[in-house]
Order: C-alpha cells, then sequence, then structure tokens
C-alpha cells in the first residue's frame, strides 16, 4: 500500500481538512470576541501561534490513532484494506459542521463588513477622533493633575496636526468623563469615527499607561499598547509623543516634518509648573473675573518655575485679554503686558499656533485687522483644529461686518468644541445678527442646557427677547445672568440698563450707584448710557452733558459716545466737534463705506448734516449707510434707527410712525423723547407713534414685576 493510501486510511487527509476548518472559525470567533473583551492584541498572535503548532500534531494523532464506535483507539492494523466505516463517518459529520458554522461566519462577517462600512460613511471623517478622559485606576488623588495634564496635552498636541479631519477639544471631551453611554452614541453625537480611551496606574515611582484606539461602527480595535515607564514628566511626555504618531499611524494619516517637530516638543520638564498650568487652563475656561484673575495667577507661577514654558506664557496673554472683557480692566492696560507674554512665546517657539493665536487677538484688540486677520490665518494653519483660533478670527471678521464668514468660522470650531459654552454664545450672536432669531433661540437653548451656570448665554438671550420686542422676559434673563455673574460688569450694566429701559428709575439709579462703588471706572463717573436713558426720560439731559472742555481726559471712543449725547441733546456744534476730532476719517465726502459697528454714529453725522443746513452730505451720508446695511442684513446697534432718521429727513412722519412699530424699536424708545426729535413730536402722527412706544413699556414693566422670576426651560 502506497504512503498516500495510507494517509487516506488512516483519515489523515480528513483530519487535516477539519483542523484547518476548525481553526479558521477559532481565529473569526477569536477576532470579535478578544475585541470585545478588551484584551491586548498579542492574546490573538497567540492564538495563531498555538493553531500553527497544532497542526503536525494533530497530523501524527491522526496516524497513531482511530475514531472507533467505542472511542478512540490506537490503530493497530495498518495494513487493513480500509478501516472502521463509523470512522470515516465521524471525521465527515465533524468536517461537515465545521464547514457550516464556517459559512454561517462568512455570511455574518459579509453582512458586518457592509454595515460597518455604511455606518463609517455616516460617522463623519475617516481621521476624526475624541479622546476621551483618562482613567485614574489607582484613583491616588496626587496623580490627578498628571491624568488630566496628559490628557489636555495629548489633545493640544493632536489638535496641530493637519493631516487629522477633527480633533474633539477638551471642555467636549470632558463632559463624558462621567458617561456611561456607548462608545459608538458618543461618536454619533460628536460626528467621528474614532474614540481614543485610555487608563493610567500607579504603582509606587512606576505606572502603567494603557490606550486603545476604537473604530466607533463596529467596536473594532484599530490600534492598542501599553506602556510601563518610572513617573518622571519626560517619560509621560515621551509617551504621548509615541501614543500621537501611533494613532496617526492608525489612522493611515501622514505626519510632516513640522508635525514631528511638534511632537517632538517637550513643554516643560518641571513638574509643578506643569500643575500650575493645567490649573490654569480649567479655571480660564470658566469666564468669570475671579477665576481668569485665578488662571493668570496660576501661568505667572508656571512660568517662574519654567521660564521656557511656551503654553504657560500664551496663557498668560489669553487671561490678560479675557480679562478685559470680564472685568473692569481697561483694554489699552492689558496691551503692554500681553505684547510681552506673546513675544516670549514667539521667541521660543515661532511656528506655536496657540501664540500666533494670542497675538491676532492683540492686533485685532489694537484696531490692526489686516494684521490680525493674518496672524489668525497663519495661527489656523498651525493649529488646524485649536478652536480658539477660529472662535477669535470669528470675532474679527463678524466686526469687519463679515457674518457669513464669521459663522463659518465659528461653526468650524463649535464643529471640534461643541459642549464649549462660549462657542454656543458666540454663534448665536451671529445668528441673532443675521436676522435667524429662531435658529440663535435654539443654539442659546441646547447651550444653557448643557451649560446652565454660564452667565453669557443668558445675556444672549436677554438681547434675543430685546430684539423681539419682549423687554419684560428679557429683563428676567438679564437678572439671572447678573446673578450668575456678579463680578462681571457687563453682566451687571446690562441689568441696569434694562431697568432704566422700562422705565424703573428708581432701581435703575440704585443698581448704577452700586455698579460705580464695585467697578470703579477710569473714566469720568456717570458717563454711561444707563444716566443717558435716565436723564432723557427725566427731561434732565443737560445735567448729564459734561462741558465740553473737561473732556480732555477721555479716550476716542467715549469722546464719540459723549458726541453722540451731544446731538440727542440738541446740541449740534459741540456733538460735531467732539465726533469730528475723534473719527475725522467719518466725515470725508464722499463717503467711506460705512462698518458695521459704525452705524449709529454715521447716522447721526447724517443728523448733524442736516441740523446745519447741509442736506446734500446729509443725503449722501444716508446713502452710504443703506449701502452698508444691503449688505449686512441683520440688526446691529444702530441699524434699528436708519428707517426712522431716513423717513424724519424727508418730513416723511407716517413712514417714521410706522418704523416705531416695529419689535426691534421698543428697547431704544427712549431716544425719541430726546431734545433733538422736539420738533419732530410737534406731528400729530410722529407724536402719536411716541406715546404708543411709551405705553408699551409701560404695559411690560407691569408684566415684569407682577411676575420677576425666570421661568424654567
Amino acid at each position: 500500500m502506497s504512503l498516500l493510501q495510507e494517509l487516506k486510511r488512516r483519515n489523515v487527509y480528513r483530519v487535516g481538512i477539519a483542523y484547518l476548518a476548525a481553526s479558521w472559525v477559532a481565529l473569526q470567533l477569536a477576532d470579535v470576541v478578544l475585541e470585545n473583551l478588551g484584551l491586548p492584541t498579542w492574546a490573538f498572535k497567540a492564538l495563531l501561534a498555538l493553531i500553527v503548532i497544532g497542526f503536525p500534531i494533530a497530523l501524527g494523532l491522526a496516524w497513531v490513532f482511530e475514531l472507533t464506535p467505542e472511542g478512540v483507539k490506537r490503530d493497530t492494523a495498518a495494513g487493513a484494506s480500509s478501516p472502521p466505516a463509523s470512522a470515516g463517518q465521524y471525521v465527515q459529520l465533524a468536517i461537515t459542521a465545521i464547514l457550516a458554522i464556517a459559512v454561517g461566519l462568512l455570511v455574518v462577517d459579509k453582512f458586518r463588513s457592509e454595515a460597518a462600512t455604511q455606518a463609517d460613511a455616516a460617522v463623519g471623517d475617516e481621521r476624526s477622533i475624541v479622546v476621551l478622559p483618562f482613567r485614574n485606576i489607582t484613583a491616588v488623588e496626587d496623580d490627578s493633575f498628571f491624568v488630566d495634564g496628559m490628557h489636555d496635552y495629548l489633545l493640544t498636541q493632536l489638535a496641530r496636526l493637519g493631516t487629522l479631519d477633527k480633533v474633539i477639544a477638551r471642555s467636549t471631551s470632558e463632559s463624558y468623563r462621567a458617561t456611561d453611554k456607548p462608545l459608538q452614541q458618543i461618536a454619533d453625537e460628536l460626528g467621528v469615527s474614532t474614540v481614543l480611551t485610555g487608563g493610567f496606574q500607579r504603582a509606587g515611582d512606576n505606572v502603567r499607561i494603557n490606550m486603545q484606539l476604537v473604530r466607533a461602527a463596529t467596536g473594532q480595535a484599530l490600534w492598542a499598547n501599553t506602556w510601563d515607564r518610572r513617573l518622571t514628566l519626560e517619560n509621560l511626555f515621551d509617551t504621548q509623543t509615541k501614543i500621537s504618531q501611533e494613532v496617526v499611524a492608525a489612522l493611515q494619516g501622514v505626519l510632516s516634518e513640522q508635525d514631528q517637530s511638534q511632537l517632538a516638543q517637550m513643554p516643560t520638564s518641571v513638574s509643578d509648573a506643569f500643575e500650575k498650568y493645567s490649573q490654569g487652563r480649567t479655571l480660564l475656561a470658566r469666564r468669570t473675573a475671579p477665576d481668569l484673575r485665578a488662571a493668570l495667577e496660576n501661568f505667572e507661577q508656571a512660568v517662574e518655575l519654567d521660564p521656557e514654558f511656551v503654553l504657560a506664557w500664551v496663557g498668560i496673554a489669553d487671561a490678560q485679554s479675557l480679562l478685559t472683557d470680564y472685568s473692569d480692566i481697561e483694554a489699552e492696560t492689558s496691551f503692554a503686558p500681553r505684547r510681552r507674554a506673546i513675544d516670549r512665546a514667539l521667541f521660543l517657539d515661532p511656528d506655536s499656533g496657540e501664540a500666533l493665536t494670542a497675538l491676532a487677538d492683540l492686533r485685532r484688540d489694537q484696531g490692526d485687522d489686516e494684521s490680525a486677520e493674518t496672524f489668525f490665518r497663519r495661527a489656523i494653519e498651525r493649529s488646524p483644529h485649536y478652536p480658539t483660533a477660529r472662535h477669535w478670527f470669528a470675532l474679527l471678521l463678524d466686526k469687519q461686518g463679515r457674518l457669513e464668514d464669521a459663522l463659518e468660522q465659528i461653526r468650524k470650531a463649535r464643529d471640534t468644541d461643541p459642549e464649549a459654552a462660549i462657542l454656543a454664545t458666540a454663534e448665536a450672536g451671529f445668528l441673532l445678527r443675521s436676522g435667524n432669531y429662531d435658529e440663535a433661540d435654539r443654539v442659546m437653548v441646547d447651550g444653557i442646557r448643557s451649560n446652565p451656570d454660564f452667565h453669557n448665554l443668558y445675556g444672549s438671550r436677554a438681547e434675543l427677547f430685546m430684539l423681539r420686542g419682549r423687554l419684560d422676559e428679557a429683563i428676567r434673563w438679564q437678572n439671572e445672568g447678573a446673578r450668575l455673574a456678579p463680578t462681571s460688569p457687563e453682566a451687571r450694566e446690562n441689568q441696569c440698563e434694562m431697568q432704566a429701559i422700562l422705565g424703573m428709575l428708581e432701581e435703575a439709579q440704585a443698581c448704577a450707584d452700586q455698579l460705580v462703588e464695585d467697578f470703579p471706572r477710569s473714566i469720568i463717573p456717570g458717563m454711561t448710557e444707563i444716566d443717558l436713558i435716565m436723564s432723557i426720560q427725566r427731561g434732565q439731559i443737560d445735567s448729564f452733558l459734561i462741558p465740553i472742555e473737561n473732556l480732555e481726559p477721555l479716550p476716542d471712543g467715549a469722546k464719540v459716545g459723549m458726541g453722540q449725547a451731544y446731538f440727542l441733546g440738541n446740541q449740534i456744534s459741540d456733538a460735531r466737534a467732539l465726533i469730528e476730532g475723534s473719527r475725522p476719517d467719518l466725515f470725508v465726502m464722499p463717503p467711506n463705506p460705512v462698518a458695521p459697528f459704525d452705524i449709529t454714529t454715521a447716522l447721526i453725522i447724517a443728523g448733524i448734516y442736516e441740523a446745519q443746513g447741509n442736506v446734500e452730505d446729509a443725503r449722501q451720508m444716508l446713502q452710504a449707510v443703506d449701502a452698508s446695511r444691503a449688505t449686512m442684513p441683520y440688526v446691529i446697534t444702530g441699524g434699528e434707527f436708519a428707517p426712522t432718521i431716513e423717513a424724519l429727513g424727508r418730513q416723511d412722519y407716517e413712514a417714521a410712525a410706522r418704523s416705531l412699530k416695529e419689535p426691534v424699536m421698543l428697547h431704544v424708545w427712549w431716544v425719541f423723547l430726546s431734545p433733538v426729535f422736539e420738533q419732530d413730536r410737534e406731528n400729530a402722527v410722529f407724536a402719536a407713534a411716541v406715546e404708543g412706544l411709551r405705553n408699551e413699556i409701560a404695559r411690560q414693566r407691569e408684566a415684569y414685576l407682577a411676575s420677576p422670576t425666570l421661568a424654567p426651560l
């Protein structure tokens, strides 16, 4: 008998086929089971090695033993012509069963692959990622800043990589810290295709870091690794760099030389400096004056400990900038310290996207819009997933009247950080100015539900109700915003102003007096719009108009505001002297294009020309305002006045009266009580329209006083 016949007689062929089929089935099952159990990738490799080793062993056993109805027995009939019929049948049945299972797995795998492909297409970008907060497995409190700091800096590194399509920012990923949502649900909510999770476990001076990158749609682990290192900053940052590199490789991205260089940078070698920086970052996001001051102190301590800590220098500049928005610090006083911090950061790292963002922000505040835009674009190129760069760039674009561009940038910022309350506030503001009130309201309500303590959103919703002519509801929202941010002069001032607009003059006066006491001003006390509103309603605007010779210490912006007040007081020559002395560019003829936030001033200049008998210049200025408003179909301060001013200039009192019936005019009703409109109020139609505004204010005031509490959403 030949060897081939003997192999066939002893069922070695059949055992080999059965073994290979069973091995394939085992590997398919292991691919699913081991992944879901979260076991490391070497477990699958170990199983494959065992299968390879077992193959010759299985063939050898098939040669030596045979399967009989009485069980497995040693084959002693080497020369027999054929084995017992039952042995071959048993092996045949085993092969058939295994092949049936294999076919079933192929079908399941096919449908699973198709479903995964469809899910991947629906989830979002191929190289999009959210890094969930790392687990502190040992729960040692002293390790928390290492764990959170690692998470924060890893996000900073990934945000700089242009090879990735989307990197979810820290404030949004932090909102999932305590969640029990499945990874696929988190990915669906954020519009990403992959989720990076990690754990931090300390044992004495050593630390184990476990990381896993999962494709959310399928639950498949694209990459996993474990590091056992001594607990030092150098080791932690080196591990972070390796994580970033391996994650990009797993996503089939390509790192540029600049990417590699940025990843190799170690932010600081001083652990205490890193701890101070991490604490400062957390405080910075809260956007209240005390938190911003504390953040600034932490950043300053960080650079004292490590003068070469670039991100801490950026933190100093950002905190100084934000304090001008959330405290009574004048913007001009922040320029020098911000510039010193930015210069130091860029000296240490000329390509830092974060430092370039801070520089662009400074240039914007200094009025150099062209330079600001250049640096914002460079910052976004260096750190394409850094939401602050796009947010602050959007503010510049809005200032220039480029509202569609501003919305595009803020939506890109929110795409990477959808839970950031400050970004929701910015988008809502842009939507308000576009006249898209319903969409703005949706953004605000969603933002408040996610961040119920963020006062800016309450102020934004107050503005929405104000533009809709619902001042009774606006003041409720403004009160809540002021309650949440007692240290914010802007929130408190808006509260006082709403009281004054509603004719609650005693309450508004007490509010304004307290405001001056809590936030001593560097300019002449009493020079606020609140005081102007109250003085006009009392018929005492002359007491508000400080003699022009006493206004020299004022900055140009305040002089323009005072010039507007002089115009309302019908002191036309003084109004022109103040405005033209500060903004001569607005008096050029023919007029230059009117910027969005110059519309009020341009309308007053038209009124000045009209009052001085210069009808042609008044007409040209009104045409310039019209042209500007045509390119900006949204409501801004002053824009609501334009139809009324134009109609009064033509002495078309019917049209002027109709314009006062627009809901947006209710919050500026007091303007038409001023002396400059005294002659216009002699017209019965216009006078009746102004009186109608007064009556509606009285009605809404009573509605508010009857129910001052803000109703829950």
